[in-house]
């Protein structure tokens, strides 16, 4: 009898473990969910605005989430399949463009995971794999983690979904009058998408001659015009600007109308991924 019930127990303690191997968080935000508390609240409000300024202007969602230890949510899964398993429970991204992002982070076990949507190609993959390793691991080896992740998001941000959305809208043809324009545009875009972070496409920027003064002293701004509302759209421009004299040149954008209020629960909008994306360790 003693040993009926100890093998009872045992099968009971296995099944729970089984149950309990892997756990999904409900999402407490579509931009910033800090589950493990890495981030000030100061750099949580400004990544959250980053993204949500993403999602406003390209449609995207990308979001962060942060958890303490693989085997409390993770335990017989590896990093990479959990990281897709989450993503698809949620479902991050648009349905139809599979344009999702998610970057989760388990503290403990000094382990990331950069996960893609279905709708990304080779080269996007490429640009996630440089984000992780020369744009994140860096500031986390040295214990910079609120700053990994902030400039994770921020590279997420204009190096992969910017620069997709804004290969893929590319106009065939434009007037010699914006030729200059869009020569620097291209090169600036083939650069980016071989260095594939924000501080080198900067510098790349920087070192370009004017068009008018010939000075290498351009850099960029993103300049909200109108800001979206519930009946209207809003409009900016991103600005390249001559340090020296002054010469600006300007790329229209258009932000979404701003969606009506949901319910508490933060929904995604139902995207998928098959798991592709790019893992790190420090």
């Amino acid at each position: 009898m003693r040993l009926f019930f100890m093998t009872i127990f045992a099968a009971t303690i296995t099944t729970a473990s089984s149950i309990s191997a892997q756990v999904y968080p409900e999402p407490s935000s579509t931009t910033v969910n800090d589950f493990a508390d890495m981030l000030s609240p100061e750099a949580e409000a400004r990544i959250s605005e980053t993204l949500s300024d993403l999602e406003c202007e390209a449609g995207a969602e990308a979001t962060i989430v942060t958890l303490s230890s693989v085997r409390f949510y993770a335990n017989d899964m590896s990093v990479a399949d959990y990281a897709a398993g989450l993503f698809n429970a949620w479902g991050v991204g648009d349905q139809d463009r599979g344009d999702g992002i998610l970057l989760i982070v388990f503290r403990d076990d000094s382990q990331l995971r950069l996960t893609t949507g279905t709708g990304y190609d080779a080269e996007a993959k490429e640009r996630a794999a440089q984000i992780v390793s020369e744009v994140i691991i860096p500031e986390f080896q040295n214990d910079a983690f609120e700053a990994g992740i902030e400039k994770g998001a921020t590279a997420i941000a204009d190096d992969l979904i910017r620069n997709v959305n804004a290969q893929s809208t590319a106009p065939a043809g434009q007037g010699s009058g914006n030729g200059v324009w869009w020569l620097f545009g291209g090169i600036g875009a083939v650069i980016a998408g071989l260095m594939g972070w924000s501080r080198v496409k900067a510098a790349r920027l920087a070192a370009t001659p004017c068009p008018s003064c010939g000075k290498t002293e351009l850099r960029q701004e993103r300049v909200v015009l109108a800001e979206a509302t519930l009946e209207a759209a809003g409009s900016g421009e991103h600005r390249t600007i001559c340090g020296a004299c002054g010469h600006t040149t300007a790329e229209p954008f258009v932000i979404s109308k701003k969606s009506p209020p949901k319910d508490d629960a933060p929904k995604f909008s139902g995207g998928k991924s098959d798991g592709d994306g790019a893992s790190g360790k420090w």
